[in-house]
């Protein structure tokens, strides 16, 4: 060993729960800005502005405590110097930050003064001692709070959704939901982690019972199943830790808080500040970036939090509850069970429990973001997409696809772990929280760069930008060149102001807020940084794209064809082809000249709404068989499942074939068994058509086995089966 070795220790991550995180960043505790991220507890279930928004370093944060003058206060013993100031001392800290309030209300001031410091109180932990001193010089400049801990994350999400659940599901299975719940959560203020995991699992395999009777629809199914996701991918060891395990744990985490806000809108049991909590706020935003460095099992405190418990009963129970001979004889008593029963053992035969109950629920599929969704909520999409471009910018089909009625990510149980194209995995040794996310942030402008030059093919209709406090929209384009279209500032674009919709309640309550760039984003708070789409944007588009006989090519082969399709209907794809281009393209005058619009009533109207895809091919339009042809008068009367139980009468097969009729049209997992009792039902029907036609020989004047042989022969060409 060599002779003085010098070893420099470096402080780099603090865990624990909420309140321990709040003491140790300087946050305030409870309150309106409760996360250490500094976003509004009104704005955790508005993804966009929690998404844009950065969580502050230490270093940034005391440069904004030292950068007024009340941390003077410190100096005379007062922990926080923010606190109970008057009104004159207000208006004297907000103008040493070079804000002048107007003549306002001490409440009003005192608000703007909180929206300047995002619930920052005092400087962090380490730093009080002497907050003039950077955290470079205490040697903790790569010391970083960590913004959640899943074990209380997820355990009271699942709490609160277990309760919430029942008064949002159809009113025939509201009991169901009503005693799952009373069951499991029942009067309890708080429960273990471990059995919040098991009930999340219970949840999701009575869900899927319920969904496949038909009594609940595939959102609260696909609800359940996230979370459940998101809490196998917090409790794997670190040896699973692959680039798919990440990319899966974003997808799940967005579509759980994208669900919620479809299925459970506005809480009816819980508060929102209780349904959409911090805790909330931390599994849908946090929980994804601390795993690009951290293996979240590892600052999970699960077994620390267990001797919680056992301190309490032996306190309770063997004590006279004087201060002085509670902590000997705690300590001394809980050592002891712990040498006699290892609790390893506990946590070991509780997971194995989870464990076995979780391989009964069905096979997990690759995430899923349908067209309609995409379409809906573009803003929201893109802003998750920018979360995980290092995914996006390796281009199609290495980690996702897109297709004509959805976009699927390769992060199923079949789809390879690791992919030699990357993104490569970080570690907390080597990168801090704010490198990651500047990081992710230059390959998202790197992405806007190749989607712009029409090399990168997402399916959006454009992306959205800022530029000079302008909202910015790029288009894909074939030229490296662009044209700048800009609008007024007093202009609001039709269909982009709210794209969850209007209306009801809940419309309102999914309604999102649009960022911004204001021009001093540190002294104004996240709702002016984050208004609603009111300000003027400039749209950046190509000139026009021809569609050369390859691209022609390339798209008829992504639009599968069926058998049956002559050569008129490739025609009309083509056409299709050709206007989903000429939408993509500048708008020209009648001399073919580029038109700039300084007005939205002087842009030129589209022909068409544009479509990303053409329609679906007749083979899955074979496959809805929602409703017959109106052959006759009496076939448009009923529907192909009504024909069939009219000819066959209530049977096995009948029943399978309805119940996968309805089932397909939900979940495209449930196709292949609906082709195989559809086979089944043609085979009978076939046969039942050949013993009316025996039988009408026999008796010509029977009316009811001429109207039955009607319908069998309405069925077997709508399938285009030979009539014998």
């Amino acid at each position: 060993m060599k002779a003085h070795l010098n070893i420099k220790p470096i402080l780099r991550v603090f865990t624990g729960d909420n309140p321990a995180r709040q003491f140790e960043s300087g946050q305030q505790r409870g309150g309106k800005y409760s996360c250490v991220c500094g976003v509004p507890a009104t704005e955790h279930s508005n993804f966009i502005c929690c998404y844009n928004t950065e969580t502050q370093t230490l270093e940034e944060r005391r440069k904004l405590v030292v950068s007024g003058n009340a941390w003077h206060k410190m100096k005379t013993g007062t922990v926080n110097p923010f606190q109970n100031l008057r009104k004159e001392e207000i208006i004297a800290e907000l103008e040493s930050r070079s804000i002048w309030p107007e003549v306002e209300t001490k409440s009003e001031v005192q608000e703007k003064l909180a929206s300047v410091l995002h619930g920052v109180v005092r400087p962090p932990a380490l730093c009080c001692e002497d907050p003039t001193r950077t955290v470079k010089d205490l040697n903790i400049d790569d010391y970083e709070v960590l913004a959640c801990e899943p074990l209380h994350d997820l355990t009271n999400v699942i709490q609160n959704l277990i309760q919430e659940l029942p008064h949002h599901v159809p009113d025939d299975t509201k009991q169901e939901f009503q005693a799952f719940s009373e069951t499991t959560i029942g009067q309890k203020n708080q429960i273990k982690g471990s059995d919040a995991r098991l009930y999340a699992v219970k949840l999701a395999k009575f869900t899927s019972q319920k969904f496949e009777e038909g009594k609940v629809e595939e959102n609260i199914l696909d609800l359940v199943n996230a979370l459940v996701d998101i809490i196998t991918v917090c409790y794997s060891n670190h040896t699973a830790r692959s680039q798919k395990q990440l990319l899966r744990l974003y997808n799940q985490c967005f579509l759980f808080g994208i669900l919620c806000k479809i299925v459970v809108g506005n809480p009816k049991k819980l508060t929102s500040r209780k349904f959409y909590g911090n805790h909330f706020h931390s599994i849908t935003v946090h929980v994804p970036e601390t795993a690009r460095l951290f293996n979240l099992k590892s600052i999970i405190p699960e077994q620390e939090e267990r001797s919680f418990g056992t301190l309490r009963r032996i306190s309770e129970n063997t004590t006279n509850r004087q201060s002085k001979y509670i902590v000997d004889n705690a300590v001394l008593r809980y050592n002891f069970q712990t040498l006699k029963n290892d609790p390893t053992e506990t946590i070991s035969k509780q997971n194995s429990t989870i464990s076995k109950q979780a391989k009964l629920l069905p096979a997990r599929k690759p995430t899923t973001l349908t067209m309609q969704l995409i379409q809906r909520y573009p803003s929201l999409v893109q802003s998750h997409f920018q979360r995980i471009a290092d995914y996006i910018i390796l281009g199609e089909d290495v980690w996702w696809c897109v297709d004509s009625q959805k976009m699927v990510f390769h992060d199923g149980p079949g789809d390879e772990d690791n992919r030699s194209l990357g993104p490569h995995l970080r570690h907390f040794r080597s990168a801090s929280l704010k490198q990651e996310r500047q990081r992710i942030q230059e390959i998202w402008e790197r992405c806007v760069e190749v989607y712009a030059k029409g090399q990168l093919l997402l399916p959006l209709k454009g992306l959205k930008t800022y530029k000079d406090g302008k909202v910015v929209y790029i288009y894909p384009n074939t030229e490296d060149a662009g044209m700048e279209i800009s609008f007024p500032t007093d202009c609001t674009r039709t269909g982009d102001t709210q794209e969850f919709g209007t209306g009801s309640s809940r419309d309102e309550a999914l309604a999102e807020e649009q960022p911004s760039m204001p021009d001093c984003p540190q002294q104004l708070s996240l709702m002016e940084k984050y208004p609603r789409e009111n300000s003027g944007f400039t749209a950046i588009v190509g000139k026009q794209m021809p569609l050369t006989a390859d691209l022609r090519q390339e798209s008829a082969k992504k639009v599968p064809i069926g058998p049956q399709n002559d050569d008129m209907e490739r025609e009309q794809k083509d056409e299709k082809s050709c206007e989903y281009a000429e939408n993509l393209s500048i708008p020209k005058n009648r001399n073919n000249k580029d038109v700039t619009c300084s007005n939205p009533k002087d842009f030129p109207k589209k022909r068409c709404r544009r479509q990303l895809f053409p329609h679906n091919t007749k083979r899955e339009k074979n496959l809805e068989c929602g409703s017959l042809l109106s052959e006759t008068n009496t076939s448009s009367k009923h529907s192909t499942a009504d024909l069939v139980q009219i000819l066959l009468g209530e049977c096995v097969e009948v029943a399978d074939f309805k119940k996968y009729r309805r089932l397909k049209d939900t979940d495209k997992f449930f196709c292949e068994s609906y082709e195989q009792s559809l086979a089944k039902i043609q085979t009978k029907i076939s046969k039942k058509h050949r013993e009316l036609t025996n039988e009408l020989k026999l008796n010509t004047s029977n009316r009811d086995l001429r109207t039955k042989l009607s319908f069998a022969e309405i069925l077997l060409k709508h399938w285009g089966i030979y009539l014998f």
